[in-house]
């Protein structure tokens, strides 16, 4: 199959192109600006069959490019990735960037993938699918008691998460109205080597493999995340993008953990694992302080594991603090190229 993902740059991308090639026979085309291409020469590194993967520099909001590129490539599947970005204080004057990269490039990608798809002959148009990747932070604030499922309300207090919700209302109106094959996937936040986003856990190890302080906003120190190492999303992502029912909304999360719980784990690995401490830090939990970092916080639910297992026939190995460790020392062995990315 030919598989084209956009948002070709990202951590989640380029990882999730990186399993499609060394796991299956298919073709992957990476759609991106590039203009944060840091990661790639880092992510094709000992990737099997390179020639299967390639790279389109364009934007979104040139509909030409799209279309010639669905005419050359000829794509089975699409993978939109939606343009993300860490919420915080500044996030009201990014609100034209939240509307332009999230519903006006999603809304041509949408009419290219339906010019395509309408031309296309009939065992070609049964083998098309559109799957569009959200993070699980565009769902309304709750508790723990009130978990989130598929058919959770979507929030609207800021620009950012009214883009999101109004990319859903594009989805759903594109699969009722001109019957376009569309599956939504709403993710939690993930982890895992070469994530060099401004993630709590990535931040978090690196300013402490720096000896600088691991800040938490006190008033977020309990409230829940959910997080899925990277290497199990993609295989799910995958499996659920060739599996999954045309017209539907997954959700894809695992563990939860506290702020400050994820926070003591990391710190209490760190002791472990650094045999050199930085100058000044006899103790890694001496670094936790409380201050104005992490703003926001989102909680997934395992109601997932029916709904996704029944359709794809796979489990996410649970087992976190392996998968932690796993994250930790590759830190800890690339910090001096982590600088370039911080």
């Amino acid at each position: 199959m030919n598989i084209i993902i956009t948002g070709g740059s990202r951590f989640i991308s380029l990882t999730l192109a990186k399993y499609i090639v060394n796991f299956t026979n298919d073709k992957i085309l990476l759609i991106d600006n590039l203009k944060c291409n840091k990661n790639l020469s880092l992510f094709f590194k000992n990737m099997i069959d390179q020639d299967r993967i390639s790279i389109f520099k364009t934007d979104l909001e040139d509909k030409k490019s799209i279309d010639y590129i669905f005419l050359k490539f000829h794509p089975n599947i699409i993978i939109n990735i939606e343009y993300d970005h860490t919420i915080n204080n500044k996030i009201i004057d990014y609100s034209n960037n939240f509307i332009r990269n999230n519903f006006v490039n999603t809304l041509n990608l949408l009419e290219c993938s339906k010019n395509y798809w309408n031309n296309l002959d009939v065992v070609d148009k049964k083998k098309f699918k559109f799957n569009c990747i959200f993070k699980s932070d565009i769902y309304y604030k709750f508790n723990i008691l009130n978990v989130l499922q598929e058919i959770s309300i979507y929030d609207n207090i800021n620009p950012y998460l009214i883009s999101k919700n109004l990319i859903s209302c594009l989805m759903s109106s594109w699969y009722f109205s001109y019957k376009l094959p569309i599956i939504i996937t709403n993710i939690s936040n993930h982890y895992g080597p070469l994530d060099f986003s401004n993630t709590l856990i990535s931040r978090s190890i690196f300013n402490a493999l720096l000896g600088k302080k691991i800040v938490l906003n006190k008033n977020d120190s309990f409230e829940i995340n959910n997080w899925l190492y990277i290497g199990d999303y993609v295989r799910y992502l995958y499996n659920l993008t060739i599996k999954g029912d045309i017209g539907c909304i997954y959700n894809i999360s695992s563990y939860y953990l506290s702020n400050i719980q994820l926070l003591k784990i990391i710190c209490y690995l760190l002791n472990i694992l650094v045999k050199s401490k930085p100058v000044g830090v006899s103790n890694f939990f001496d670094l936790i302080v409380d201050s104005s970092f992490y703003k926001k916080s989102f909680l997934s639910n395992t109601f997932i594991y029916n709904t996704i297992n029944t359709k794809i026939k796979s489990k996410i190995d649970k087992n976190f603090k392996n998968k932690i460790v796993k994250t930790i020392k590759w830190y800890i062995k690339n910090i001096e190229l982590l600088n370039s990315f911080f």
